[in-house]
């Protein structure tokens, strides 16, 4: 079990952020925030002993952690662009996490296909960069994108093939879909 209180003390944000560790059915989530601005949102952490947090959160993170933990069970969530701290990422994976961000839920792209759509046909590898560097986990769905013939991919969380794999098919089963998933690292995969 999880002590909530410690949870709620407990975290190490960004310097000059503040955060927020929460519950989710995919394991811990940490929000980090500054001023207005979500700063990170970062999928199956564990606790830090290195700073604390206050102890009420604003408006604005409240609504992003009632999203997060719907969208993380699949549910199709409209979360709010324009709360993203957008200087903390350079304008290709602004294009890529904006591309990725409308990506509807049970539905995927695959890393060739973000590249097209941002204009930058072969950039497959920036593209992958670039959704590995994704500040805002779950908010932007870079789990939404996958390798050539529905492979996995990577996905930066801890034990993310896992954490990517059952996001995909939460939110399929939510839209009533069924997505052809092949984990890289079967031997079916290999073959």
């Amino acid at each position: 079990m999880i002590d909530k209180a410690r949870l709620a003390r407990r975290c190490a944000p960004i310097k000059g952020t503040q955060c927020r560790y929460v519950e989710t059915s995919v394991g811990l989530c940490r929000i980090d925030w500054s001023g207005e601005l979500l700063q990170g949102v970062h999928l199956n952490q564990s606790l830090s002993d290195e700073s604390s947090v206050a102890d009420s959160v604003p408006p604005f993170v409240a609504e992003a952690i009632d999203g997060i933990r719907r969208a993380v069970d699949g549910q199709p969530v409209a979360f709010d662009l324009a709360r993203l701290d957008w200087s903390l990422v350079r304008d290709f994976s602004k294009r890529v996490l904006i591309t990725t961000h409308a990506i509807p839920p049970g539905r995927t792209m695959t890393y060739k296909e973000v590249a097209a759509a941002v204009g930058s046909p072969g950039a497959m590898r920036a593209v992958g960069q670039a959704l590995g560097k994704n500040p805002w986990s779950i908010i932007v769905p870079c789990h939404r994108v996958l390798g050539s013939r529905g492979l996995i991919g990577g996905f930066s969380a801890p034990d993310g093939t896992r954490v990517k794999q059952a996001l995909l098919l939460s939110e399929a089963r939510h839209a009533g879909l069924s997505l052809p998933l092949t984990d890289a690292t079967s031997p079916a995969a290999a073959a």
